[in-house]
């Protein structure tokens, strides 16, 4: 044990090893918003591409408009840890709510073929 000024510091001998590398990854998102009521889409809802939230803060990385079906499409390359992707969808739209995050956020495999997913929102009563 060193005292500094009046401190007490106790080295460690630990080894330490360096953290794993990021992969980057060239996600690709095709999807649908649409009403758990009626199942059709909803026009211009917004969508959102994140990572985080469970124990950590959410962070949205991008995000698009839907048209005027219900449709829209995401492509951003991302970084991550290998075997922890993180990344969702989730969408809101006005007049519409997200009250069982179970179907407005999905969340996404950290890999490059295109997937398709649908969020789908309850409409406010």
């Amino acid at each position: 044990m060193k005292s500094i000024l009046g401190a007490s510091l106790i080295l460690l001998g630990c080894a330490t090893t360096n953290p794993p590398e990021p992969l980057t990854v060239s996600l690709s998102i095709q999807g649908r918003v649409v009403s758990i009521e009626s199942g059709s889409g909803i026009p211009s809802a917004i969508v959102r591409l994140g990572i985080g939230g469970h124990f950590s803060l959410p962070e949205v990385v991008d995000s698009t408009i839907a048209d005027a079906t219900g449709n829209f499409a995401l492509a951003r390359q991302v970084q991550h840890i290998k075997g922890e992707c993180g990344y969702w969808v989730g969408a809101s739209a006005t007049g519409y709510e997200s009250s069982d995050p179970a179907f407005s956020v999905v969340f996404l495999e950290c890999r490059s073929e295109l997937q398709s997913v649908e969020v789908r929102l309850h409409a406010k009563p």
